[in-house]
């Protein structure tokens, strides 16, 4: 999340800040042969065709796991605008949720009789339902237009339990090639030791 905002910065001053901590480059690197630079004085973003940057931005997890994600460029203004224009043009969905089915019916038909006098504010009304829908057990959803034009009428009410699903962690260690590794196994916070080869 570090590197995400670092380079939203870097795409809304469209200049690359320089590293810092670094007085020399290691020799052993090839830098000239692949290309390869570290900006230690602010670098102007480079730019490619159509007038948009890409930056790359990666990360190691202390158990192995890595991520890589290039971002590129938002559009201009301009080219955004048409964009959430288009969005908020488009259908709304509204969810509701409460503790009883029988209340979420209720809720469902005050909204369904009242929808032409939210027609000035629909897409407040769906944010404002969304956040409300999440602390319900008994839940619906239906889709208007901003004309409050209804596209989908109110589901019937379905029970969402709190108590999540079962997931399952396997933590594999350093070295899990190996035909003597040792897993644990994590299912329903029952720790369960397992061995042998991965097969």
């Amino acid at each position: 999340m570090a590197s995400l905002s670092k380079v939203i910065s870097i795409f809304e001053q469209k200049v690359i800040p320089p590293q810092i901590n670094i007085k020399k480059l290691n020799p052993g690197i090839k830098w000239e042969d692949y290309r390869l630079k570290v900006p230690r004085d602010v670098t102007p973003l480079p730019v490619r065709n159509q007038a948009k940057s890409l930056v790359a931005i990666s990360s190691s997890g202390i158990g192995g796991s890595n991520g890589h994600v290039v971002l590129e460029t938002p559009p201009p203004d301009e080219e955004y605008r048409t964009i959430a224009a288009a969005v908020f043009e488009g259908p709304l969905l509204l969810t509701v949720g409460t503790l009883s089915s029988r209340t979420v019916t209720a809720t469902t038909d005050a909204i369904r009789g009242k929808l032409f006098e939210y027609a000035s504010d629909m897409r407040g009304l769906s944010t404002v339902l969304g956040r409300r829908a999440k602390q319900g057990t008994w839940r619906s959803y239906g889709i208007v237009g901003p004309d409050s034009t209804v596209l989908s009428e109110f589901t019937a009410p379905i029970h969402t339990p709190r108590t999540p699903n079962s997931i399952v962690f396997v933590f594999s260690g350093q070295g899990p090639q190996h035909k003597d590794s040792k897993f644990l196994l994590f299912y329903d916070h029952i720790r369960v030791p397992l061995m042998g080869s991965m097969n």
